[in-house]
């Protein structure tokens, strides 16, 4: 008799059909960029044959009135369609306005590499924690999605801080920088064991800047249709939320890799240094989530430890362990001036 194990089979359906949900989903996200890439595909060939057309054997040989009339019906039928570089009316100028940061967007190498690597950093930060391929396959996408981040960071500090210099300002400059933050960040974990909470901000990270892309992007393009705006609200909707969820990860860390030394002394290595990464985002000049996460979280475990019904043991040690964690806090530079 022939005899059909049920529990692979049924495995193997679940992940073809997450394979399926996963595919559609990248479809969805890239399908405003392949209709961008056909539509700037098509502005190319229609600009060749302009110029094959003016450039043809035709026009030396007819007449200089009817070169003319042809040549500028032709102007006419092409001008919506590719800017004027030599054309010194308002209209003309207006054109090249509307359609020179479309051109730029796309040009531009570094905006388009660091869209590829948040692209890599959201599908290998899926690949490790939706277990669909072996645990060597899992460590790989961890490390891969570290690594895109790392180098994600790297080209959007080669933006904010383009000229190198090797003298004590620029590494002091450097180390206000969140791009040099998260760097650092991604070297730190690249090469320790799994911890599922590290993926957390450079996913949320890479998933709000990659949709942000996107809305530039489809905006430049004219492309304002229903997916547009959907993804419009969802980032005024929920790009506070994210910021605090990020800031979330990266305070809760710190005590699971606490935790995690007890047993394992090799994340005692970790330990300090990350001390050193929550004190930079601590004192971030253009992302302040960090310090509001912690004085909510003083404000509202002071207020659970004030109740009545609190033991004074577990009051007393939790003002022991918020006047400790204050303590560590470093000063930050408008609460000097003030």
């Amino acid at each position: 008799m022939f005899k059909i194990e049920l529990k692979p089979f049924v495995n193997n359906l679940i992940r073809i059909l997450l394979l399926k949900r996963f595919f559609r989903l990248i479809d969805f996200l890239l399908r405003p960029v392949s209709r961008l890439l056909n539509r700037t595909n098509r502005r190319i060939r229609r600009s060749f044959l302009y110029r094959r057309i003016l450039s043809s054997g035709y026009f030396k040989k007819a007449d200089n009135g009817l070169r003319k009339n042809l040549k500028n019906k032709l102007v006419l039928v092409f001008k919506s369609k590719m800017p004027t570089s030599n054309d010194n009316s308002t209209d003309g100028s207006e054109n090249t306005s509307n359609q020179r940061p479309s051109s730029t967007i796309l040009q531009n190498k570094i905006e388009l590499a660091l869209a590829a690597t948040r692209a890599i950093t959201i599908i290998c930060t899926f690949f490790y924690v939706v277990p669909l391929f072996s645990r060597s396959v899992q460590y790989s996408a961890y490390q891969k999605a570290l690594l895109a981040n790392a180098a994600t960071s790297a080209l959007r500090l080669h933006q904010r801080i383009p000229n190198f210099r090797l003298n004590f300002e620029f590494f002091n400059m450097l180390m206000f920088e969140d791009s040099a933050h998260y760097l650092f960040y991604s070297l730190l974990f690249i090469f320790s064991r799994q911890i599922t909470m590290v993926l957390l901000p450079i996913f949320l990270f890479a998933l709000l800047h990659l949709l942000s892309f996107i809305l530039r992007v489809m905006n430049e393009k004219n492309l304002q249709g229903q997916s547009y705006h959907r993804i419009l609200q969802f980032i005024e909707k929920y790009k506070n939320y994210i910021f605090q969820m990020i800031a979330l990860g990266e305070i809760f860390l710190m005590p699971i890799l606490l935790f995690a030394s007890l047993g394992d002394l090799s994340k005692l290595f970790i330990l300090f240094p990350y001390y050193r990464f929550l004190i930079f985002r601590y004192v971030s000049r253009r992302n302040p989530y960090n310090r509001q996460m912690f004085s909510e979280l003083k404000n509202s475990t002071l207020r659970i430890v004030q109740l009545p019904q609190c033991p004074l043991m577990v009051r007393n040690a939790t003002y022991n362990v918020i006047s400790m964690i204050s303590g560590l806090s470093p000063v930050v530079e408008h609460q000097r001036t003030n």
